[in-house]
């Protein structure tokens, strides 16, 4: 992975943790899964899967829900 693609991705999952965050109030409203698509379809498969995994270890692991 490239330097570009390495801060397409720390970027896109920043941007898909705050988005879940500030619709946390929100029940099943979530950019995060178009987020991630588009990260795929720009950057490509291995840049979309590393945003979606890294995206769910992080909230999955501090969410405020459990």
């Amino acid at each position: 992975m490239r330097a570009r693609e390495a801060c397409a991705v720390i970027t896109m999952t920043a941007t898909c943790l705050a988005t879940n965050y500030a619709l946390v109030w929100l029940p099943n409203i979530k950019l995060m899964d178009f987020l991630v698509f588009a990260t795929g379809l720009l950057f490509g498969p291995i840049a979309g899967a590393s945003v979606g995994v890294l995206t769910w270890l992080i909230y999955g692991t501090i969410n405020p829900y459990g």
